[in-house]
């Protein structure tokens, strides 16, 4: 997979969540993204990550199982941890893109609760990347 577009979604206590959206497709109707988590904080794990996302009616959308829900507080000596997701948007009439994301996980021991929407940005095909 070769990103080509990355969209911060949270860039915030230590949170980084993006989404990368690939070059390659299996169609040009259809974008593949990789949404990754990291946590670069010393003191506070990441627990419990949930992450929804919609699309308009006219598109699907397929999300495959997240790698993990927690993520340890950071080690600056081990490689970084990461929460993976793909995510399969299938566009068959190529229209003007929309995302709306929601996510939900806990920072010590509080719940934190974000929502978004990507409209510029999110390719409509394969082919305007």
């Amino acid at each position: 997979v070769n990103p080509s577009i990355n969209i911060k979604l949270i860039h915030q206590t230590g949170v980084h969540c993006v989404l990368h959206i690939a070059r390659d497709s299996p169609r040009p109707d259809v974008i593949v993204s990789v949404l990754s988590v990291t946590n670069t904080s010393t003191s506070n794990a990441i627990n419990n990550f949930h992450f929804q996302a919609a699309v308009p009616k006219n598109m699907r959308i397929k999300l495959q199982n997240l790698s993990t829900s927690d993520l340890p507080v950071c080690n600056p000596i081990l490689t970084a941890q990461a929460i993976t997701q793909i995510l399969i948007v299938s566009n068959p009439n190529k229209e003007p893109a929309r995302l709306n994301y929601k996510l939900s996980y806990y920072l010590s021991g509080e719940q934190i609760n974000e929502s978004g929407e990507i409209d510029n940005g999110f390719p409509s095909s394969i082919d305007l990347i």
